[in-house]
């Protein structure tokens, strides 16, 4: 259940939904978008209008889409599955397109050549599905008028990064929503003054939303309102718009697991599960059957398989020996991908994942009772679609000329796998990674130094400092007797990764809560 409380998923055509990954660049040119696919979906879109008679359930629902996108196979196909299952049931939907108006996107990054070849891919997709659904569509050149584009890009001509990075109107952080889509862009984990070119595309891009947002919610007067992400210029700026608004907004996203659909309310996902209280999940019913869920989910992201959507680890027929020293202090600490963890700012041991890893490496390096593997995250050489532009191993290199013998560099391409690793150590250490909610999840000492979110909730380790991951070293023994947090860390990992199976969606307990009550 998406919008409304009385959406039943079974119903719908969402099995048209690919389990691969969504559709990536090809080669900077446009949309690698697979024809077969989109073709069948369609099909299927028309027998539904057609075959299925007209529920109530959503009779009153006015469901704005915003901004529906044909740029990604995944999110073409969900919002317009959920765009189809409302007006089947007797609502209003309308949706929001980008007609090449925004002079960038946050579907486009570094890798896109042609943003002109792009945009006509994401621009048909979106039409071709308001053709075949006779849904109405709000462009952005009909709801915002050319002189204002012109006037806001006048000022953008003149902004310095700082003021832009600092933009703030109406209680809506804009330039943190701009900061966030210059990372994604560039694939680097901070801002420099050389990005201000792009991040001045980025501010006008987020003006422009800012004033289609409000004209939509004007002209359509929605009841509910469907994004992704719920952060960046293109998606954020709109969720917050309707905060203010006071209007029920739904954010989804593509989980881990293959076949699901993560949906939280009136918050980006990242937020509500960071935000979650103990009551929303600690006393969640772990019964035999989600236990199997989750172990084999858990299996699947150390071994691959079905369950795993995005899986970087390697064959374990493949993988090298992991070895370790006895007799020390085995500390194995495994990165992020840098833009991906800067995106989400919070309280921490580190400002960033950056100088969480320098900085445990330079308190390991004086120590002379530690040995520290650092495993960099596989995903930044292994990414489909954004593979890393800032790479560990050259900010580790920059920092330290030379590293003694008991520090270890595991490199991305490496063929150790990481689960592996964490069961021949002491204790594992992360910023915001998911592994360390998996590791918690099967009983390992994990210490948390992130705005992670899974963070502060009991089964984690929360650093503060460098000495204190010395410290959790010690309480190793003690934390592995605590068998309710191993379990408190599964029931939590049960809501985030499979969040109640009979739904086939993905909520968070909390949102499923507040969409029974609405």
């Amino acid at each position: 259940m998406v919008v409304g409380a009385r959406l039943p998923w079974d119903e719908l055509p969402f099995d048209a939904v690919v389990t691969e990954r969504p559709g990536v660049i090809g080669g900077g040119e446009g949309i690698a978008l697979p024809p077969d696919h989109r073709t069948a979906f369609m099909d299927r879109v028309r027998r539904v209008f057609a075959d299925v008679p007209d529920h109530a359930d959503a009779k009153g629902m006015r469901l704005l889409l915003w901004p529906v996108r044909g740029s990604s196979m995944f999110t073409h196909l969900v919002e317009k599955t959920v765009g189809a299952a409302v007006a089947l049931r007797g609502g209003a939907v309308s949706s929001v397109g980008c007609d090449a108006f925004l002079p960038v996107c946050d579907n486009i990054t570094h890798q896109v050549t042609n943003r002109k070849s792009f945009c006509e891919s994401c621009v048909a997709a979106h039409r071709e599905w308001a053709d075949a659904t006779h849904s109405p569509v709000m462009w952005l050149s009909q709801l915002v008028r050319g002189d204002e584009r012109e006037a806001i890009r006048g000022r953008a001509a003149s902004m310095t990064l700082e003021a832009i990075l600092g933009d703030e109107e109406d209680g809506i952080a804009l330039g943190e929503l701009v900061r966030a889509s210059v990372i994604r862009y560039t694939a680097r984990g901070r801002v420099v003054e050389a990005d201000l070119d792009i991040a001045r595309e980025y501010w006008i891009a987020a003006r422009l939303m800012k004033i289609a947002a409000e004209r939509a919610c004007e002209k359509f007067r929605p009841t509910r309102a469907f994004t992704s992400h719920g952060i960046y210029a293109t998606w954020g700026v709109a969720a917050e718009i309707f905060r203010r608004r006071n209007l029920p907004f739904y954010v989804y996203g593509l989980p881990y697991m293959r076949g699901r659909v993560l949906v939280t309310r009136n918050a980006s996902y990242h937020d509500a599960f960071q935000n979650e209280r103990e009551e929303d999940w600690s006393n969640f019913p772990m019964n035999d059957e989600r236990e199997r869920a989750l172990t084999a989910y858990l299996d699947s992201k150390e071994r691959g398989g079905a369950y795993d959507l995005a899986w970087h680890n390697y064959q374990p027929a493949r993988t090298e020996p992991v070895t370790v020293n006895e007799g020390r202090a085995r500390i194995a600490l495994f990165t992020n991908v840098s833009w991906d963890a800067a995106v989400h700012r919070g309280a921490g041991a580190f400002e960033d994942v950056n100088a969480f890893v320098t900085e445990t490496i330079a308190w390991a390096a004086g120590r002379d009772d530690v040995d520290l593997y650092v495993r960099i995250h596989p995903a930044e050489t292994k990414h489909v679609w954004m593979p890393a532009t800032e790479r560990m191993e050259c900010i580790i290199a920059a920092r330290f000329e030379k590293l003694p013998e008991h520090i270890h560099i595991i490199g991305p391409d490496e063929r150790v796998s990481s689960y592996e690793l964490a069961r021949r150590v002491d204790v594992s250490c992360v910023f915001i990674t998911t592994i360390g909610h998996e590791l918690a999840a099967r009983g390992s000492a994990v210490v948390c130094a992130g705005p992670a979110r899974y963070a502060g909730k009991g089964f984690t380790f929360d650093a503060r400092s460098m000495g204190s991951i010395f410290r959790c070293w010690r309480a190793r023994r003690k934390f592995r007797n605590r068998t309710p947090s191993a379990r408190n860390a599964r029931e939590d990992g049960l809501i985030t990764t499979i969040s109640g199976a009979p739904c086939r969606s993905g909520f968070s307990k909390a949102a499923i809560s507040t969409a029974r009550k609405n």
